[in-house]
């Protein structure tokens, strides 16, 4: 959806309009909403809103014979911030849908959509324009004061001045927005710039830079959500939650699964009271890291599934789904990086046996592949030059091959083909070490680093990656 070139930011922080409130409505009264653009040559118009990250139509419109939209409902619109938007270039306004009173009317001009809003109906929204349009009158204060600042010929003097100027500006944004908040502690709008503002009371740390730094950071992370209430389901249907909670688990915490976990589990724990929220967190972030192809982070999924699917903790789900997700983080969690790689007794070409945690390695590739699979035709010659550079630095090859039955001959002529004799080439002719299962094999070529002791380093990575991987592991020696 296209940004509406009308939709303002704050001066000293990005205020995106975007957010959302708790149906806290009358549930008899439906809704009916007029809008009226002036210069507008469409005729039809729709209402969209937010839910996390997502945007969704709630409702569409054409142009009546007296020149207005509406769009109205039975039953009434959960609360949020609603879009206005205009076809065919998707052009939008937003306006507040909260409270029992869903009948309102927005009269305004294409050109300046912000500017010329006119409201009836909702004291809410006029207090919500009045904003924009004050924020714009300062945004516009503030530009050309700082186009003076960046004047080559002022003087420093000039310069402190209109510092002062800004800072002035600032103060009086501060205390409007403040005056919203006490105003209406409970509403929409206060909600909104509360959730926006900068966090307030950080000590002034002591110490050298770095040490300075960490303490901010972790004070930073500590009051996060100081600002928002994360079990208020209005802002659940708004980017403002979403947005809190992603920053906090993304820029906030350290990106190693475990540190991930830990994130989510204060998050959750959190938001519990809310059972939408708890729902939508939980589902949004197991769906993440299922299909996250980062190393590692299948550890979170795991985490997820067995602390809280697994524990009954989301009676939401549909039992089939329910159970395909917890067999799933059974089935995966033995192959977490830090686990001991699950044992497996092959057979080598002559018939002899090889269990996995007995072959002696420093390091070990476990390579799975098949002779007739293309990627593998395609990499496993550079796995091939890799072990040629790395077999003197510990590192050897334990590759089986997935072939069954009759097809192991396959195999064998495989390991010709592709000059994989420089590996420990194994089969298992009747799957009776069930290695299919223990790794979770549904493609090839799969890869698994393992140290002396069969701990595994790294996995499911390409041919391409193993320099810099083990490159990295022999430099921590």
């Amino acid at each position: 959806m296209k940004n509406n070139p009308a939709h303002l930011s704050s001066l000293f922080f990005i205020f995106i309009f975007f957010w959302g409130i708790q149906s806290t409505y009358s549930q008899d009264s439906g809704y009916q909403i007029n809008f009226k653009i002036s210069g507008f040559e469409g005729d039809e118009m729709m209402l969209a809103y937010y839910y996390g990250d997502k945007q969704y139509v709630k409702d569409t419109a054409r142009i009546q014979p007296n020149g207005w939209f509406l769009l109205d409902g039975d039953e009434p619109l959960e609360g949020g911030i609603y879009m206005a938007v205009l076809p065919p270039n998707n052009n939008y306004f937003e306006i507040l849908v909260s409270g029992e009173n869903q009948q309102m009317s927005f009269e305004t001009n294409s050109q300046n959509l912000i500017g010329d809003m006119q409201i009836s109906g909702s004291k809410e929204n006029e207090q919500f324009y009045e904003f924009l349009q004050y924020l714009s009158i300062k945004r516009s204060q503030v530009n050309e004061l700082n186009q003076q600042i960046k004047q080559e010929s002022i003087s420093l003097t000039e310069k402190a001045e209109l510092q002062k100027d800004l800072d002035v500006i600032n103060q009086e944004v501060e205390e409007y927005q403040k005056n919203l908040i006490n105003d209406s502690p409970t509403s929409l709008l206060a909600g909104i710039v509360r959730a926006n503002m900068p966090l307030e009371g950080m000590p002034e740390f002591t110490g050298d830079q770095k040490e300075v730094e960490m303490d901010r950071y972790l004070w930073t992370k500590a009051h996060w959500f100081n600002n928002v209430d994360v079990t208020d389901e209005r802002l659940l249907r708004t980017p403002i939650l979403f947005g809190k909670i992603n920053s906090y688990i993304h820029n906030l915490t350290v990106q190693h699964p475990d540190s991930i976990s830990v994130s989510l589990d204060e998050v959750l724990e959190k938001v519990k009271p809310s059972e939408e929220v708890f729902k939508f967190f939980l589902v949004n972030y197991l769906n993440e890291y299922a299909k996250s192809k980062t190393v590692g982070m299948d550890a979170v999924y795991v985490h997820l599934a067995q602390n809280y699917y697994k524990k009954g903790l989301a009676p939401w789900t549909d039992p089939d789904q329910l159970d395909k997700i917890v067999e799933n983080g059974d089935k995966l969690e033995p192959l977490l990086i830090g686990k001991i790689a699950p044992d497996i007794i092959m057979e080598t070409q002559d018939g002899s046996k090889q269990s996995l945690h007995d072959f002696e390695s420093p390091y070990t590739i476990l390579l799975f592949w098949r002779p007739d699979c293309g990627i593998c035709k395609e990499t496993i010659p550079g796995l091939v030059d890799f072990v040629n550079e790395y077999q003197d630095k510990g590192v050897a090859v334990f590759s089986v091959c997935t072939k069954l039955g009759d097809e192991v001959p396959l195999c064998w002529t495989g390991v010709e083909d592709l000059g994989m004799n420089v590996f420990f080439n194994t089969v298992d002719p009747y799957g009776r070490s069930r290695f299919l299962d223990a790794y979770d094999i549904q493609s090839t070529p799969q890869i698994y680093v393992l140290d002396k002791d069969k701990k595994i380093l790294s996995k499911k990575i390409g041919v391409d990656q193993l320099s810099k991987v083990f490159d990295s592991i022999l430099k921590e020696e």
